[in-house]
Formats: C-alpha cells, sequence, structure tokens
C-alpha cells in the first residue's frame, strides 16, 4: 500500500495531500487505556545545581539544530533554572500497553506509514506533582529515535510516557503495591495526538484506534485521567 503524504500547516494541523481533497489531520487530545505490568516502585531524589551562565545537556538533533550528532554540548539557561531544585518522593515505572490503540509517527517529509511502524507500547513513569511544576498534572509523551535509543544501548526505537499524579495518592498507590494488593494496573490518559477526520467516527468493539505524534515534536502533553486496579477474590 502506498504512504500517505502530509502537508504541513501548523503545529496542529496538517492537510493530506496524496488524494484529490485536502483531508486534515489535525491534534487533539485523545483518550487512551494503558496496561502497565512489570511495575516497579521507587524513591528518587532528583538534584539540580547548574551553574549560573551554562548547563551540559544531552540534547537530540530535534530540539537543537546545531547538535546534529546528538552530542553534550552547553545551553544557556534560563534565570529560573539557576535556582537550585531538589525532588524526592515515590515513583512508578512500569511497561505499558496500549489496549485498543496503537500509536504512529508523521516522518519529517511528512509520510505516514498507516499500516506499520506503528506502537503498541510505551515505557511508563508516574512521578509526583511538585510545588515548582508551572503547569501542574500535565505529563508528556516522547519519542526516542532509533539513534539515540542505540546510545542507550537499547534495541530499537521507543515511545515513553511521564505521567505526573498528587504526592499523597502515588505514596498510597506505591503503597498498595508494595503489599502486593495490586498485582497489574490499568491507566486511563488524555494525550494529544494527530488523527485523520475521516477516522473521527465511533470505533466499533474489538477495532483499534490508530494515532500519529509528529517526528519533529520532542513531546506532546498527556495527562492522567484514571488509575484503576484489581485483585482476586480469595
Amino acid at each position: 500500500m502506498p504512504e500517505t503524504k502530509l502537508e504541513r500547516i501548523n503545529d496542529r494541523l496538517y492537510h493530506e495531500t496524496s488524494g484529490k481533497s485536502k483531508i486534515k489531520w489535525e491534534k487533539s487530545p485523545e483518550l487512551l487505556d494503558i496496561t502497565l505490568t512489570d511495575v516497579k516502585v521507587g524513591l528518587c531524589l532528583s538534584i539540580n545545581k547548574p551553574s549560573k551562565t551554562s548547563i551540559n545537556k544531552i540534547v537530540s538533533s530535534i530540539t537543537a539544530e546545531s547538535n546534529v550528532n546528538k552530542k553534550l554540548e552547553k545551553l544557556p539557561v534560563d534565570k529560573g533554572d539557576i535556582e537550585h531544585i531538589d525532588g524526592f518522593g515515590w515513583r512508578i515505572s512500569a511497561s505499558g500497553k496500549f489496549t485498543t490503540s496503537r500509536i504512529g509517527l508523521i516522518r519529517k517529509d511528512g509520510t505516514v506509514d498507516r499500516f506499520g511502524g506503528r506502537y503498541d507500547a510505551a515505557d511508563i513513569s508516574l512521578i509526583p506533582i511538585y510545588d515548582t511544576d508551572k503547569d501542574k498534572g500535565t505529563g508528556w509523551l516522547y519519542h526516542t529515535d532509533a539513534e539515540i535509543a542505540n546510545i542507550e544501548k537499547r534495541t530499537k526505537a521507543y515511545l515513553t510516557l511521564e505521567l505526573l499524579i498528587s504526592g499523597k495518592a502515588l505514596e498510597k498507590l506505591c503503597n498498595e503495591i508494595l503489599s502486593k494488593y495490586l498485582p497489574e494496573l490499568i491507566v486511563r490518559i488524555e494525550v494529544d495526538v494527530f488523527l485523520s477526520e475521516g477516522d473521527r467516527t465511533p470505533s466499533q468493539p474489538n477495532i483499534r484506534d490508530y494515532y500519529y505524534i509528529d517526528e519533529e515534536t520532542t513531546a506532546n502533553r498527556a495527562r492522567l485521567i484514571e488509575v484503576c486496579a484489581s485483585r482476586p477474590i480469595e
């Protein structure tokens, strides 16, 4: 099957140019259900003490045009970054399987493979909301390409979901997991993704929903809506 070709209009809109009519591909919040497995709980301390002039960061080519080789470079920081920020709290990490959805990529040249190259899983992190968070409750969906994945000693490109939850709720959830009362978790999220207007129809049971993210966008907003868990009654 031929690839679909899209023309970029702005950050939240593409037009499909493969056919005679221009079908819109718009970015909007969509609900996804994810089953978490291999759940791990940890206590994490994060310390950020940049110098007053620069900070060392690993930057990919899609976030810094001058850094095409994805190497370590010094970047200027905002004044707000100069204050040292400490964070200490619970953290949940897991492998997440999309229940009825798949996520594909809109390539840099505007092509979309609608019949392959779609992700059915993501690495999941649940972290606490700190007072320093400017946009409380908003997490991110990231795509890491094969080149960066290789540097990280991983075999292929992957998706990562970083979701924020209140500290008290996260601590209680962690305690339940540690007590082995919650062997499996299901989360519902709202995430910014692209969808063709031709696909914006109610899904039938057992039919997968196919969404897309822009390969050139470093992150897509994601918000945790619900966490559900169950255990067998003995």
